[in-house]
């Protein structure tokens, strides 16, 4: 099933710098006639189909090599554990257990043994364990290596410097540039026109200076499109660029979809002429009241778009992510609590800005399981941390990190109920006379309201009040079923795809990889791929768009494992049971009579809690008839809150699913409640 990984240089019969040269020939050959460039659709015309086109009209992206292999696998597995109940039966089948020990061997030596080793060794590595899926990243890599390796024969380089007055200045003589805004100009000396390109690509040796910018150049891309040595490169590239789409193995909305309408877009670019036998790819929207934009509006837009990606070497967007990022993102400074590490567990303890006077509040937040916690504090700008920090709490953060092999027995009731004990009594200790808030963010909240109705309990059984009055809830799902949680069609996935003895059999011992879990998701975020990919590259026409968007990025494309007990019991117990809404989760106690009893959720509104849940209309992962905790718990008729915002996941980044926090206008709104809420001002 291994394929050969695919190195796109040697898919191309001469290298960039050999093409250069043989641009740079074309543009000095003395050409008297009138040469007609080639069009997009000539240089499609001889390949009417490819699997990045999805002529099919799939509306999500569909790994079908992997779902055949996939079944085969689980077929494999099962036929294995059946052969293993005979062999182990011999009083109920006789000799035919003689028979099924050995085919038992067999189909262990020869096929699960090999699949269970490949699984763990690609978790341990930190890769995916579907071979499918690691070649396709593979073809994504090679893909963009070679639109970058296109755009090369197309531009010209120019040294951008900044003056001793703080002006930019452009020392090739040929460009000009904007004093303090955010764009760097050049001018195009053969048409005139203003092409823009972003300003953050400052060096970070001597200040002042930048790194070079490259720009289209319209001799270059006329010769590349009109001399017959050009439209024979041009042809070879395309031949190239198919030979890799069809070597792919998924179908329908996939990124390499997305990264395939960035190259018919460099093609418009290249011949300047309009693509009229298939849809225009990054169409440019009619404002209101405005005439339709012209073919030389697109052409503009679309240089820009790709002079930036090209500059920022954006054209793979995990790979981008990673050099943008330095593969470290946050914002807020923090510190690690002195004795807070339990396992992969800490607590962070965020520092107030400098000039920020304490509110004499304290703000407890509970991250998921999966994912980076730094989805709390992803940039300056989109960082929950950073506006309630300006607001004068006081942050305790607890992040899971990635558990490793001596974590897979770790099961919810670690994270869900040793964790946050010792966390806030840690805190407590710290500031034994202040109030403590929590926030919880998607199934860090889930699996913290069992916790504080547990609390709720210990400490109302032994005669003390609640210490903990105010839970703020975003994006967190607590009730599971077929029917108004909205959790129908996940749920069928997994009823469908998911085995629980054959994840612990393959991951028992390394955890569960996050691409697993982004498989399931996928399911569910119909076309999440492509939507991500194409609208970051819509955006990147826009000055500032490319940066902005790259601790996002890192964060989406860089998740952490599922600790290997705590994965099943969250699918069984919670989503599956739907245990906590049913009342019947379990959790220990300090407490003998509570000691492993099913919570009772009721005492949160005995205990005089409050609940605020913040939702999004169109929120797959965490549908809003999940997000039901203010509605059925705690202080439900006169204290707690709900806010549905809708189309909440539907500007910039939010096709992902429910990561509002990337805007900064639904971060702003969902702050300014927040804080009203934990002030008791609404």
């Amino acid at each position: 099933m291994s394929q050969a990984p695919v190195d796109s240089k040697k898919k191309t019969a001469e290298t960039t710098e050999d093409l250069s040269k043989k641009t740079d020939e074309i543009s000095s050959t003395k050409n008297n006639s009138v040469q007609v460039a080639i069009s997009p659709d000539e240089l499609l015309s001889p390949y009417p189909y490819s699997p990045a086109d999805n002529l099919e009209g799939y509306t999500s992206h569909l790994p079908w090599k992997s779902r055949i292999v996939g079944g085969w696998i689980r077929n494999a597995l099962q036929w294995k554990n059946i052969l293993k109940t005979v062999a182990e039966s011999p009083q109920l089948f006789g000799p035919f257990s003689c028979a099924a020990q050995f085919q038992q061997w067999l189909v262990e030596q020869r096929l699960t043994n090999q699949i269970y080793l490949h699984a763990k060794r690609a978790t341990r590595a930190g890769s995916t364990p579907d071979t499918y899926a690691e070649h396709d990243e593979n073809i994504e890599n090679a893909y963009g290596d070679m639109l970058y390796d296109l755009c090369t024969l197309c531009m010209t380089q120019s040294e951008l410097k900044t003056d001793t007055s703080g002006s930019k200045t452009d020392i090739s003589g040929t460009d000009s540039v904007s004093g303090a805004g955010a764009v760097i100009s050049k001018t195009d000396t053969a048409t005139g026109t203003v092409l823009k390109t972003d300003n953050n690509l400052k060096e970070s040796g001597s200040s002042g200076s930048f790194k070079p910018v490259s720009t289209f150049d319209r001799k270059k891309t006329q010769k590349l499109s009109s001399s017959p040595e050009g439209i024979a490169v041009l042809k070879k590239y395309m031949h190239d660029f198919l030979q890799l789409e069809w070597q792919y193995n998924s179908l329908g909305l996939t990124r390499l979809k997305a990264m395939k309408e960035l190259l018919l877009s460099l093609l418009v670019v290249i011949t300047e002429k309009p693509i009229e036998k298939r849809d225009m790819p990054f169409p440019l929207k009619q404002k209101r009241d405005k005439p339709a934009p012209l073919f030389s509006d697109y052409l503009k837009t679309s240089r820009t778009r790709l002079e930036n990606l090209y500059n920022h070497r954006a054209f793979n967007i995990k790979f981008f992510s990673e050099i943008a990022t330095g593969c470290k993102i946050g914002y807020s400074k923090y510190e690690v609590v002195e004795g807070s590490r339990i396992h992969t567990v800490t607590l962070r303890h965020y520092f107030l800005p400098e000039g920020v006077v304490s509110n004499g509040k304290i703000l407890y937040m509970v991250s998921p399981l999966i994912n980076k916690a730094e989805i709390f504090d992803l940039a300056k700008g989109k960082s929950v941390v950073q506006g309630m920090l300006e607001a004068g709490y006081t942050i305790y953060l607890e992040a899971p990190g990635d558990p490793g092999v001596e974590d897979t027995d770790l099961g919810l009731d670690f994270y869900g109920k040793v964790v946050h004990d010792k966390y806030i009594e840690i805190i407590k200790k710290l500031h034994p006379d202040q109030e403590i808030y929590v926030m919880g963010y998607c199934m860090g909240g889930t699996i913290f309201m069992p916790y504080i109705a547990r609390r709720a309990q210990e400490r109302l059984s032994r005669g003390e009040t609640m210490d903990i009055k105010k839970v703020a809830l975003m994006a967190t799902p607590v009730k599971f079923d077929d029917d108004t949680s909205g959790h129908g069609p996940m749920r069928k996935v997994i009823t469908d795809d998911y085995d629980e003895r054959l994840m612990h059999e393959m991951y028992g011992e390394v955890n569960v990889p996050p691409q697993i879990i982004s498989v399931g998701m996928n399911e569910i975020q119909h076309g999440v791929q492509y939507n991500v990919a194409a609208g970051f590259y819509n955006r990147a026409s826009f000055p500032g768009a490319i940066e902005d968007a790259a601790p996002f990025l890192y964060w989406l494309t860089h998740g952490t494992r599922f600790g290997s007990l705590a994965h099943r019991q969250w699918i069984r117990n919670i989503f599956m049971e739907n245990q906590i809404y049913n009342q019947q989760y379990c959790l220990p106690s300090s407490e003998p009579h509570l000691d492993g009893k099913p919570v009772n959720m009721d005492i949160l509104k005995e205990a005089g809690v409050q609940i605020f849940d913040y939702r999004g209309e169109r929120d797959p992962i965490s549908p809003t008839g999940s997000c039901v905790s203010s509605e059925i718990w705690g202080m439900i008729k006169d204290e707690n809150l709900s806010h549905t915002r809708g189309g909440l996941n539907r500007t910039i980044e939010k096709n992902i699913g429910h990561i509002f926090v990337v805007s900064t206008v639904l971060l702003s709104e969902y702050l300014d409640i927040v804080k009203k809420f934990y002030d008791g001002r609404m």
